[in-house]
């Protein structure tokens, strides 16, 4: 999802729940400074937590060994700073529409397996 995409799904939802009408550009003037700002305050080292969602944070990845297969050589890659997002206890993902049966209907056909026997 990109940032137009982000700013037509948010209208969509306080049209449909909300029952407010914002014009996207309007929308877009108060989602831009809010990305900004996150990537501002990570970009300090500072943590960005949001309740009820998860946390951001940025982390110190130490160099890993690797082979460097043109010098034939054993080298260090150079530390390196990694976004973390850790979600809320409430944070789930909903499962695919189009996923394998669920556990429940392999219990059913081994009821009807035991019926058969």
């Amino acid at each position: 999802m990109n940032k137009k995409q982000l700013i037509d799904k948010v209208s969509l939802k306080l049209k449909r729940d909300k029952n407010v009408c914002y014009p996207k550009w309007e929308l877009a003037s108060i989602i831009e400074p809010v990305l900004e700002t996150i990537m501002e305050t990570l970009g300090h080292n500072e943590e960005i937590h949001l309740n009820n969602f998860g946390r951001f944070l940025i982390k110190e990845k130490k160099g890993s060994r690797y082979y460097n297969i043109n010098t034939k050589r054993t080298e260090i890659a150079p530390d390196r700073k990694i976004l973390q997002f850790i979600p809320c206890k409430g944070f789930h993902f909903d499962a695919p529409r189009n996923a394998s049966p669920d556990s429940t209907d392999t219990s059913k056909k081994s009821t009807d397996e035991k019926a058969d026997k």
